[in-house]
């Protein structure tokens, strides 16, 4: 953000930062950076984060919402955004900054909504299994500031939304349910959804109105100048980079992650086993050919976010230790050694306190020498007792940012027993 900052110049008018998200903190200081370097200061402001309220300059107010299901901190971050806007002269700029976790974060309801009902539709959602895009599609119908409508409040003023991406393809609708983006989704298309995943048949029915009428229509949302600051493509270039650091050989699947965590667990173990045999055999011939000194690790790499269906009462655990916990099960047929990681960039997966975990090959049989059910784990989503038993477990604290999840394997070369001629 900071990079593409320093080629731009603050306009001569007011200019007011709204940020929330994983990553807000960050981005405001950017803002507040950017204008001190101009010898301008913020008008006014406020910055709504997932962890501590560190205020940035005095005339930005810093709040601190609920994640990942919204209540009353989302409730009084969604009222101080109405009451700032309310000051907001015509005049003026606004530079939004979105990231991941914005959806909940300032989810106060519309008006005739209960907030207590817009708080069990999140929790409902969060274990729908749906993809992002649908479940900020079903949100939107019910938040105070999704679907362009932070836009339409703040027009006349000119605003510009950076952006930190953690949705497959970067869509602005869909990232923190697009708050200066105008919503695609008909009314029709979202009840569908509701009524395909059985959220719509237990989600209160103080909630039914919000679902027969439109959201903002395209045509009254303002443009918006949106940027893309980062996203899943920045992690993965940073970690391409690591590997090519070490000296890897590198394999990166271009194609997003998604679907069930469990089944793309099994699917990446499948992968890296056969990429391990494929490179164990290369190298018993670059071997055999005196090349022995010059093996590499293999790094393979995927991004995305998988998710997780749950019923009934689940554990503890998230979409990044149970996807984690399933490679385990299936790398331990592996005939050479497997490292794999899964986590998530913003350093908690699920409700929990790690970003996610490493496992190899021997992960699963250890977790039963500890008299653990690997499988139970698995089918009832209680994954994070499992890989802290074993140490598996990654916790990071949180990053400051959301770019969706990362998957890296390593294999190493088999170490070399002679010399060729």
């Amino acid at each position: 953000m900071d990079r593409v900052l320093a080629t731009r110049t603050p306009p001569d008018v007011p200019v007011f930062i709204i940020a929330a998200g994983k990553a807000s903190e960050a981005m405001a200081e950017s803002l507040v950076a950017w204008l001190a370097l101009h010898r301008r200061n913020p008008a006014g402001g406020i910055v709504v984060g997932t962890e501590t309220a560190t205020a940035i300059h005095p005339s930005v107010l810093a709040l601190v919402g609920d994640h990942p299901v919204p209540g009353a901190a989302s409730h009084a971050a969604a009222r101080a955004i109405h009451e700032l806007v309310g000051t907001i002269p015509s005049r003026s700029a606004v530079h939004v900054a979105i990231s991941g976790g914005a959806s909940s974060l300032i989810a106060g309801p519309l008006p005739g909504l209960a907030m207590n009902d817009v708080t069990a539709l999140f929790r409902l959602l969060l274990h729908s299994g749906l993809e992002i895009g649908a479940v900020n599609a079903v949100r939107k119908r019910v938040s105070r500031w999704s679907a362009g409508r932070l836009a339409l409040a703040c027009h006349p003023s000119a605003m510009t939304a950076w952006v930190v991406s953690d949705v497959p393809g970067d869509d602005l609708a869909t990232i923190g349910s697009g708050p200066c983006t105008a919503d695609p989704w008909t009314a029709e298309a979202v009840r569908s959804v509701l009524n395909r995943s059985g959220v719509g048949a237990r989600m209160p029915a103080g909630l039914n109105p919000a679902f027969v009428r439109d959201t903002p229509s395209p045509s009254l949302v303002p443009e918006v100048e949106s940027v893309v600051v980062a996203s899943n493509t920045t992690a993965m270039q940073g970690a391409v980079a690591a590997a090519q650091a070490a000296d890897c050989l590198i394999r990166v699947d271009h194609d997003l992650l998604s679907g069930d965590a469990a089944e793309a667990g099994r699917r990446l173990a499948a992968t890296a086993i056969n990429a391990a045999r494929e490179w164990h055999a290369q190298n018993e011939v670059l071997k055999d050919e005196g090349f022995g000194g010059a093996l590499r690790p293999l790094f393979l790499a995927w991004g995305g976010e998988t998710t997780v269906r749950i019923t009934g009462e689940p554990g503890r655990g998230g979409r990044c230790q149970e996807l984690a916990l399933a490679a385990a099960e299936a790398l331990e047929v592996s005939p050479h050694p497997v490292t794999l990681l899964a986590a998530g960039t913003d350093g908690r997966d699920g409700p929990t306190d790690a970003a996610g975990a490493v496992i190899d090959q021997t992960t699963w049989e250890q977790i039963g020498e500890l008299g653990i059910d690997g499988a139970a784990a698995l089918a009832g989503h209680d994954t994070h007792r499992a890989l802290d038993a074993v140490g598996a477990l990654v916790r990071t604290g949180p990053t400051g940012t959301n770019v969706m999840d990362v998957v890296f394997a390593v294999v190493m070369p088999a170490p070399a027993t002679g010399s060729g001629d």
